[in-house]
């Protein structure tokens, strides 16, 4: 699902619609859809963006961004990276040569990005064989299954016994 989120920007004054931006660990999902006032004609633009834990980074605006009078802004993944508050501004500046001779920057405004059960933190961990080995002897000690000599046999036979201990029973 793609969504597009329009922002005014006005002299130093941004007005948006919407306030939340999506869940943590979304990305690629929503876009910006940003006009300008005359008096942001002719700067270089871009939007500078802060997530949740404090962590800064600036996505240029540039001409091959403009659909039908506006650019489309794509919100970088890191932006949505965690839940909280997502602050951002859009800065112009002109310049003289390689050197920055004025800057216009906006008032900072914000976007809430959801919490998500499914975060990169909430994620399994993998364990090493010796581990799962581990956690499978002491699931057997709790749970044993009473086998008759044919049954473990067959699952034997299916591999899925590996040096005496049963890892998986398949479902009929």
């Amino acid at each position: 699902m793609t969504r597009y989120i329009d922002v005014q920007v006005d002299e130093e004054y941004m007005n948006k619609r919407g306030a939340m931006i999506g869940a943590e660990e979304s990305h690629d999902d929503v876009f910006l859809r940003i006009t300008f006032g005359d008096g942001w004609d002719g700067l270089t633009k871009s939007v500078i963006w802060e997530n949740a834990r404090g962590t800064k980074v600036m996505s240029p605006i540039t001409v091959d961004m403009i659909v039908d009078g506006a650019y489309i802004v794509p919100v970088p993944s890191i932006a949505k990276k965690y839940a909280g508050q997502v602050n951002f501004s859009v800065r112009g500046v002109t310049t003289s040569g390689l050197l920055e001779t004025s800057a216009t920057l906006t008032a900072s405004t914000y976007f809430v990005v959801m919490q998500s059960t499914h975060g990169t933190e909430d994620e399994p961990v993998p364990i090493d064989s010796d581990a799962f080995d581990e956690l499978v002897a002491k699931v057997n000690l709790l749970y044993p299954i009473i086998l008759t000599e044919e049954e473990y046999q067959a699952l034997e036979d299916a591999g899925l016994v590996v040096e005496g201990q049963v890892y998986a029973i398949p479902e009929d």
